[in-house]
């Protein structure tokens, strides 16, 4: 649900369409759920998965829909907008939409980081300055959504690309029209329609294809090391960890390093062309440390106030179910789980291993990966061998059997035992044995383990 104002003549006239009915002057919103329509918004009738959302238009002018986009005559009691396809539609509306927004629009995709790097950013910048991706809406139908709520009010926008197959970036770049674009991270994500690191890459690459004329790139140099990226080399901007040697020349570098102050906040240090930026962020974790690197370039670029970045860095926390931090009397729950895939299951782990030294007994619960392609039980027992060993600590597994076999198998290489290990189908057989499970814990895994749901479960 986006509420934006809209005019019945100027949509008929991009869409190709045709009014049934009195064409409306103006429309307060828009949206394709019949159950978050407000009064005055047009309802969008999108057919996609199993749904046809024509079946809804009925709920939809209940809930105060003065108008509808359709692809047919559905003798509804108020005017339609018939088009050819909906989602069509939608994608040549959020167009025009982002072709009239003046301000600067930063794109920001990867393997991992995102949505923290799209928040983190945001917040820099400001809430009343920036308009931003709401949630994850980051796909074919969430980025035109999400593009809807460009207006001359904001200065910035920043807009979260994500993709799960060949061909869907160069669409989203289409729309976006990016005068940045941020790259957070090339992983084992999606490789079941992607296939490789290198597909990953090559596809990735292609949200820079519609870019603004004077478009840059802002990347660290784990993504602009690969041969996708190579012909951008002279519009981009290399962010590079002190410790490592490049090979290639971009348009301009920051290099950086950070040293814990504590375990929840660590200190940045950037440098470029002698000048110096220093931070610090609430996070233990390497790669949010990245991803805040990459936020505050961007902002830097934008010339946002010093100040204001310094403040707004520190004063962010995560979002949460992403790196979330939850302190108990017996350490704290580290909780990331909103999603997976073998490198963000690297860096979180790294990230809580080192906060929790000092506890007595450290809990895992691991959920398995989803979307990893042929290679999934090779990536579950290399994430296994990753689980440091430690006497008195503890893991429960949850999610497919096959795939926990291959986590077991890993941490097995490592020294775990068959007595320090337990499998969950679900999260109700679980709560029985809570009791054996304490000291500061560790939650990740996929969306459809729900690994969230243990948090109440653990705290009671």
């Amino acid at each position: 649900m986006i509420r934006v104002k809209l005019n019945g003549i100027s949509l008929s006239d991009w869409t190709g369409g045709y009014w049934l009915g009195k064409c409306p002057e103006i429309t307060l919103g828009i949206s394709h759920d019949s159950r978050l329509i407000e009064q005055g918004f047009i309802f969008i009738a999108l057919s996609y998965s199993k749904r046809d959302g024509h079946d809804f238009i009925s709920d939809a002018v209940k809930n105060g829909a003065k108008s509808c986009i359709v692809e047919k005559d559905c003798k509804s009691s108020i005017p339609q907008l018939v088009v050819k396809d909906s989602l069509k539609a939608l994608e040549v509306i959020a167009r025009n939409i982002r072709e009239n927004f003046k301000g600067n629009l930063i794109a920001v995709t990867g393997s991992c980081g995102k949505t923290s790097t799209k928040d983190l950013l945001t917040k820099i910048i400001g809430e009343s300055d920036c308009y931003s991706t709401k949630g994850n809406l980051n796909n074919y139908l969430g980025v035109p959504l999400s593009l809807l709520g460009l207006n001359k009010k904001y200065k910035f926008s920043v807009i979260e690309a994500g993709i799960s197959e060949f061909g869907e970036m160069s669409q989203l770049s289409y729309l976006i029209k990016p005068n940045i674009a941020i790259f957070t991270h090339i992983g084992e994500a999606h490789l079941k329609g992607l296939i490789s690191k290198e597909k990953v890459a090559e596809e990735k690459a292609k949200l820079f294809d519609y870019r603004q004329s004077d478009g840059l790139i802002i990347a660290p140099y784990d993504v602009l090391k690969y041969k996708a990226f190579k012909k951008f080399y002279s519009k981009s901007i290399l962010i590079v960890n002190e410790d490592i040697l490049v090979g290639f020349n971009c348009y301009k570098k920051y290099s950086y390093s950070y040293k814990k102050v504590n375990n929840f906040l660590t200190e940045v240090k950037l440098i470029t062309n002698s000048k110096e930026f220093i931070y610090s962020i609430k996070s233990f974790s390497r790669g949010m440390v990245q991803n805040s690197v990459l936020a505050v370039v961007a902002a830097i670029e934008n010339n946002i106030k010093l100040d204001k970045i310094y403040s707004n860095v520190r004063s962010w926390k995560p979002s949460v179910n992403r790196g979330e931090i939850i302190l108990t009397e017996d350490g704290m729950i580290y909780v990331d789980c909103y999603n997976a895939n073998p490198s963000s299951m690297k860096d979180s782990l790294s990230a809580f291993i080192e906060a929790s030294d000092n506890t007595k007994r450290r809990t895992y619960f691991i959920g398995t990966m989803n979307d990893l392609g042929e290679h999934s039980l090779d990536y579950h027992e290399l994430v296994g061998k990753l689980i440091e060993f430690r006497k008195g600590d503890r893991i429960a597994f949850f999610g497919k059997e096959e795939k926990v076999r291959s986590y077991i198998k890993g941490v097995k290489s490592v020294g775990w035992t068959d007595s320090e290990l337990e499998y969950f189908s679900s999260i109700k057989m679980f709560k029985s044995m809570k009791d054996k499970y304490t000291g500061s814990i560790f939650l990740k895994g996929s969306r459809s383990c729900e690994l969230e749901n243990l948090i109440p479960v653990l705290n009671t």
